[in-house]
């Protein structure tokens, strides 16, 4: 592991990153995040402002930040213009400090680099955040029942050895216990920089499984992997995860392309590289580059059933679901109580339009994932696409007597809506869950469930807001999907 570290150490060597430009990246994503908060979605004119001092401030051009320059770069006004007679500029700089004061006292929380406009003048402040990690009561409480996480030896490459096992498991608890290890070994002292990269990638894991409000995951998850990329800027795990991130959540399509790029350039023959590439090509309806990426990867020793998965992917991707039900089998039978692989079975099963076939693996995924999240908004829709409405309403009651006292996916409850043919509140939920920035939104420009809500009227929104292309996404998952979903809408 340790020999791993190092290569990936060298290839961002040569890869050309200095701390320098990681501070930089860590600006442009908190500039971001904050410009697409609430209160500057509709303030374009602060959302300007703020870029080009944020620009001007780290480019050190401290000449272009004068009242005048601002007034032209920013608010377009001519160069004749007389400073003295314009006084937007002063006003618009007090609404800007109130608008910044605002998000880190309410929406933005814990940021890894705190951005500031002092008095007096119009340069940029750049603090670094706390290096406490922000923490969820939930999370704390999921922590705290598991005491010792640490191996035997408590050495750091079987702690790492020890969170990749879980990290494969890819389920919500396994998600949960890898971060509680990690975090477990780094307050031990363990000065190892991938096993800071991967309790970034177990965080962003969750925010993908949108079990926890995605305000309060990512903001963990984005200062997880700001560590490991003080520590280790080619640190594949955490530029996989501000990635992700950025394309998702702060909807930024710039950055995530550049950290996605060099996460592939580093890491081209690792699997979760594959698997996020793949992910984001199907979103974007290329099933067959979707296939070709996944075919590059090559069988991982000791660890067949993930070999299993990925080979089904690849049949998904192609639209062959025999086959792919075929590797499912496999790798179920390999790892008997892994959620996440019974639920592919069943997601693999309602993609060929077999709601009852479904029906096996996806109770079985609920039950071992203790009835919440992925699994049970997947069980509730094949119940409910397949007549069977007093189970599906009965799974949806749960979830709503759930969200009383915790964050309840948006996206698993619109999918049994869509499944009891309710498209209306689906669509509610599904724009809640829009607002929300829920990790799981991009899975609505594929999955099965919504098939039906793509072909609706509007159905271009949610890809709008995702910056992805709608053309006839993924035509090889809608076109079995059809009959389902006439059987759906009549139900």
């Amino acid at each position: 592991m340790m020999a791993s570290a190092s290569a990936e150490q060298s290839s961002a060597e040569q890869f050309g990153l200095t701390s320098s430009e990681i501070r930089r990246e860590l600006i442009n994503a908190e500039v971001s995040r904050i410009l697409s908060s609430p209160g500057f979605k509709r303030a374009e004119g602060l959302s300007r402002m703020l870029r080009f001092i944020v620009d001007r401030s780290i480019e050190g051009d401290r000449a272009q930040l004068k009242e005048y320059c601002v007034a032209i770069g920013v608010f377009g006004r001519e160069v004749d213009f007389d400073p003295k007679d314009f006084a937007l500029v002063r006003v618009q700089a007090t609404r800007l400090r109130r608008k910044l004061e605002q998000f880190y006292r309410t929406t933005g929380g814990f940021a890894p680099i705190v951005i500031s406009v002092p008095k007096g003048g119009y340069v940029a402040h750049f603090e670094q955040g706390s290096v406490n990690y922000p923490t969820s009561s939930f999370l704390e409480q999921a922590w705290a029942s598991d005491v010792n996480l640490l191996p035997g030896d408590g050495s750091e490459s079987s702690c790492y050895a020890r969170g990749l096992a879980l990290l494969g498991r890819w389920d919500e608890k396994s998600l949960i216990r890898c971060a509680g290890l990690c975090r477990q070994a780094i307050r031990h002292g363990a000065d190892f920089p991938s096993l800071r990269g991967l309790l970034a990638l177990s965080l962003g894991g969750l925010y993908w499984y949108d079990c926890l409000p995605p305000d309060e995951i990512t903001a963990i998850a984005r200062e997880a992997a700001a560590e490991a990329l003080r520590a280790d800027s080619g640190n594949v795990h955490a530029r996989l995860v501000m990635g992700f991130l950025a394309w998702v959540y702060d909807r930024d399509p710039q950055a995530a392309r550049h950290h996605l790029n060099i996460a592939w350039n580093i890491g081209q023959h690792r699997p979760e590289v594959a698997l996020l590439k793949a992910f984001r090509l199907a979103c974007m309806g290329l099933p067959a580059q979707a296939a070709s990426e996944l075919a590059g990867v090559p069988p991982l020793p000791n660890w067949t059933a993930a070999s299993e998965v990925m080979a089904a992917f690849r049949s998904l991707a192609w639209g062959d679901w025999t086959k792919a039900l075929t590797h499912l089998k496999i790798a179920s039978a390999l790892e008997e109580y892994s959620p996440f692989i019974h639920w592919c079975s069943g997601f693999a099963s309602l993609c060929a339009a077999n709601s009852d076939e479904a029906l096996g693996p996806l109770s079985r995924a609920a039950s071992l994932d203790g009835m919440g999240g992925l699994a049970a908004g997947s069980l509730g829709y094949a119940y409910g696409s397949s007549g069977r409405r007093k189970e599906a309403l009965a799974i949806l009651n749960d979830m709503q007597t759930r969200s009383i006292v915790r964050y309840v996916s948006k996206v698993d409850m619109a999918a049994i809506h869509a499944g009891l043919g309710d498209m209306r509140e689906a669509r509610r939920l599904l724009e809640i869950a829009d607002r929300e920035r829920s990790g799981r939104l991009p899975m609505t420009l594929f999955a099965p469930e919504f098939s039906v809500m793509r072909r609706g009227r509007n159905s271009g929104e949610f890809a709008r807001a995702l910056r992805t292309p709608w053309p006839s996404i993924l035509r090889r998952f809608d076109a079995p999907a059809r009959r389902l979903g006439r059987e759906t809408a009549s139900v």
